[in-house]
């Protein structure tokens, strides 16, 4: 405007010269207005944060000089950027700048209550922390293998042909297809085993051990040290009782605990153990999905007891299965011991994972039918009820089921002692369903108290007014940190009522498998927070690359935790764990021989 104003007027202008000129003169005006309007609001600003400031430390006289210097604009203060940059700090911490705070507090938290865990003076307490940490890292790797390789033949083979919701017959055919993947995956699951366990050998399929060393060898076992469970040079001198299983060997001129241990046969066992687990959580996950897809066709969704009625066909197809597999059970070579040890380990491992698939499934889809029966909605394949919300009764009804599973674990348990005066193998058929039984009802156990527990988290007032129900990711990292500080609160008093009754073994089979429930539960939560995870960062790329990127990150999470897991985490959980056998085996002959004495003492007497 001040450059138009210093030209001299030209009254021979044309009509649309003058047009022109007065477009450009409003232009300049409005530039000019708006380059007023922000020093203003600049100038304003800084002098309420240095007028705050002032008044807070100094008192009203200074509270003056501030609004003086705010009128001149940004003053002294605001060129240094002091009293100006702390206002705008209380102002500017955005709901992402809220949500990274806490997950950094609440890391730091939780990894040190881990370290105290896995750290602890009682043996059994650092052996289930160990057995958490497992237990939460495999179901979280099979979650995540199986939803994106799910996800893939969806895709590829079932919505082309089917419809990704199909209708009618069409329905019939989706449901049946879940059911055929869930026997791929069972059938892979005993591939896997068998292979791992090298129970193929024979036929050329496996890892040739002939030359390597065979028998136990002394290892060193010393956790602080980088070659702990590495095997020790021929040349070290051992110092050794005849028959003792550690020792202490000379290493460099220093003095270092040694351990015999059969190396191979211990690296076949973690391997074999690693992957029936990670493969058994991936099949029960797509037995999860197949038996989910039966309790939503018609009619088993239209009321919830026939909703119970699918959870039985499940039950009963499931133990057919296993019926079947058994029949087609590998068997050892006679004489060949090598070979029998891999078969026996094969039918442990399988057995154990058929379990694992069994009472995971199972327990998941009797869950779905109870919160059916107690809230009147049917879930829908991932447990969830989007958009609805539960009052204090259908919440205190399903913490009520988690604990009648409990009762049902415990009575369980003293069913077994009867199993044991039966026939051989009518005892092994009943204490394999009994054991079947007690893991089912303790995962039913831990689902009800999670879902319980997301319901009580959805209901509350204050966490939806500050955007943290479990809804959302930081929702479930909150409810993931309570659960496992109930849960590990739990696990401490238990064990030490174990501690104190050690003689009865009902009492140690009780705490154990609620102890099993819990620890589970703290899984399941976990697993939950991280599934969620991984789909709110899948959600940053569109709907077409969101399959290709969820892959890419299961593939790299895939091969980044496997190992580690395996190496680190599942070798000292089985490393405890044999520990504890000795221990137990140790406890048990020193009181049988207390009897033996004992009994003894009452002939001399009667003597």
């Amino acid at each position: 405007f001040a450059f138009h104003a210093q030209e001299p007027p030209n009254l021979t202008k044309s009509a649309e010269e003058w047009a022109h000129s007065i477009e450009q003169a409003e232009a300049t005006v409005a530039r000019a207005n708006a380059v007023l309007t922000d020093s203003t609001a600049e100038g304003s600003h800084a002098a309420e944060a240095h007028a705050a400031e002032a008044h807070a430390s100094e008192g009203g006289e200074h509270h003056a000089e501030g609004a003086a210097e705010g009128e001149h604009g940004e003053g002294e203060h605001g060129e240094h950027g002091e009293h100006g940059e702390h206002g705008e700090h209380h102002h500017e911490f955005t709901p992402v700048d809220i949500g990274c705070s806490w997950m950094l507090i609440g890391v730091l938290f939780f990894g040190m209550v881990v370290f105290y865990l896995v750290n602890y003076p009682d043996d059994d307490i650092k052996r289930y922390s160990w057995w958490i940490i497992n237990t939460t890292l495999s179901i979280f790797t099979a979650v995540l293998i199986f939803s994106g390789m799910d996800e893939l033949f969806l895709a590829f083979f079932v919505n082309p042909v089917l419809g990704a919701f199909p209708r009618n017959e069409l329905e019939f055919l989706r449901v049946l297809a879940g059911y055929i993947i869930f026997l791929i995956w069972f059938a892979i699951t005993h591939v896997m085993i068998a292979y791992f366990a090298n129970v193929w050998i024979r036929r050329g399929i496996g890892r040739d051990i002939s030359e390597e060393p065979k028998g136990a060898q002394w290892v060193v076992a010393d956790g602080t040290r980088g070659d702990h469970d590495y095997p020790i040079e021929g040349s070290h001198f051992v110092i050794e009782a005849p028959t003792t299983k550690r020792a202490v060997a000379i290493i460099d001129n220093v003095e270092v605990f040694v351990t015999r241990k059969d190396a191979v046969k211990e690296g076949f066992e973690r391997r074999t153990k690693c992957w029936a687990m990670l493969y058994a959580h991936m099949t029960g996950f797509a037995m999860i999905s197949a038996g989910g897809d039966l309790m939503h066709a018609p009619p088993f969704e239209s009321n919830p007891l026939l909703a119970w009625l699918s959870v039985v066909i499940n039950v009963l197809f499931l133990l057919a299965v296993f019926r079947i597999r058994a029949c087609f059970q590998p068997k050892a070579e006679e004489g060949n011991e090598e070979e029998e040890e891999f078969v026996e380990l094969y039918k442990e491992e399988a057995q154990e994972a058929e379990d694992d698939i069994f009472s995971l499934a199972i327990s998941f889809l009797m869950l779905q039918a109870i919160k059916y029966s107690i809230s009147g909605v049917l879930p829908n394949k991932l447990g969830l009820e989007p958009g609805k919300e539960f009052g204090a009764g259908p919440i205190l009804g399903l913490y009520g089921w988690g604990l009648f599973c409990v009762v049902l674990a415990i009575l369980a348990v003293f069913c077994r002692s009867r199993a044991k005066n039966l026939a051989a193998t009518s005892a092994r058929r009943i204490l394999r369903l009994d054991n079947i039984a007690i893991g089912t009802f303790a995962m039913c156990f831990a689902w009800a108290i999670l879902f319980a527990s997301r319901w009580l988290f959805e209901s509350w007032t204050f966490l939806r007014a500050h955007k943290i129900s479990p809804r959302t990711i930081q929702g479930r990292v909150l409810l993931s940190f309570v659960l496992s500080m109930f849960a590990f609160g739990v696990i401490i008093f238990l064990d030490r009522i174990e501690d104190s009754m050690k003689d009865d073994r009902r009492v140690h089979q009780v705490v154990k498998n609620v102890i099993t429930g819990l620890s589970i539960l703290v899984g399941f939560t976990w697993e939950h927070t991280f599934d969620g995870c991984v789909e709110a960062i899948s959600e940053l790329w569109g709907e077409e690359d969101r399959l290709t990127m969820k892959i890419t990150g299961t593939v790299i999470i895939a091969v980044v935790v496997i190992p580690a897991w395996r190496r680190y985490i599942l070798s000292k959980y089985m490393e405890l764990t044999k520990l504890q056998k000795e221990r137990q085996q140790a406890m048990r002959a020193m009181y049988s021989g207390r009897q033996e004495e004992e009994s003894s003492d009452e002939d001399l007497s009667s003597e």
